[in-house]
């Protein structure tokens, strides 16, 4: 039962059998993750790829989550901004939300960042899953 749990999780981790061949000592090493998010296509090739065989997403991540830190910066301003403009003491409590404001957005759009790259990664193992014998 050991054996087999054991046996599953490598290979869930995408590890084959859990080992490699041994090397010239004789010791077994552990075997490193085949895990591959690489695309040949470029990224015009995919943007235009009317299969879609191949998916701009996960290139697009880094791109998204930094126009989400920005929009979240001027939003930040923008609430501090509106406070001062109803008043002085509007202001300073606008000034001590905003980046109460900030955080939580920033984590809620690092959040959903990462669940759209894992939704990627979920359907590629799938994918090499029910390609395999």
């Amino acid at each position: 039962m050991i054996t087999l749990t054991k046996n599953l999780a490598f290979k869930a981790c995408g590890w084959k059998n859990g080992i490699t061949a041994p090397d010239a000592g004789g010791t077994l090493k552990p075997a490193t993750p085949q895990i591959t998010m690489d695309d040949p296509k470029g990224f015009f090739a995919a943007l235009f790829d009317f299969s879609f065989t191949s998916f701009i997403t996960i290139k697009l991540v880094k791109f998204i989550y930094i126009l989400n830190l920005i929009g979240i910066a001027i939003g930040m301003l923008a609430i501090i901004g509106m406070g001062f403009a109803n008043g002085f003491m509007s202001g300073i409590v606008s000034i001590i939300l905003a980046p109460v404001f900030g955080l939580l957005m920033t984590m809620l759009a690092r959040v959903w960042m990462e669940m759209v790259i894992v939704m990627f990664r979920i359907s590629d193992d799938v994918n090499k899953i029910s390609k395999k014998p």
